[in-house]
């Protein structure tokens, strides 16, 4: 019989503990179209958190980016894309999420 081994939760309790102050916090809940841009907002933030991405950098400068650059390169503004485009343009004491391993 293999005993499954427990393994710390950190991630999870983090993604979670997000989720509740996000929801708690959050008036968007009120109506399905509410509801809806809450969703969209929560997958990018933890995208970004997960990524390791600096989430106040990263919204800035996609928020900051136009409309037509974006609809011709969507690829180019995931968390992930962003980051490998611009992390070494931030300053060295830009502060950066950390996700310990599961």
């Amino acid at each position: 019989m293999i005993l499954a081994s427990r393994q710390p939760n950190n991630l999870r309790e983090r993604m979670l503990r997000m989720e509740k102050l996000i929801e708690g916090s959050s008036m968007f809940r009120r109506s399905l179209e509410g509801r809806f841009v809450l969703d969209v907002v929560r997958s990018v933030l933890q995208t970004a958190v997960a990524a390791g991405v600096p989430v106040h950098e990263y919204l800035v400068s996609v928020l900051r980016t136009s409309h037509d650059e974006l609809a011709k390169h969507p690829d180019r503004f995931t968390p992930r894309a962003w980051a490998a485009a611009n992390l070494a343009k931030l300053s060295p004491t830009t502060p950066t999420a950390t996700i310990d391993p599961p």
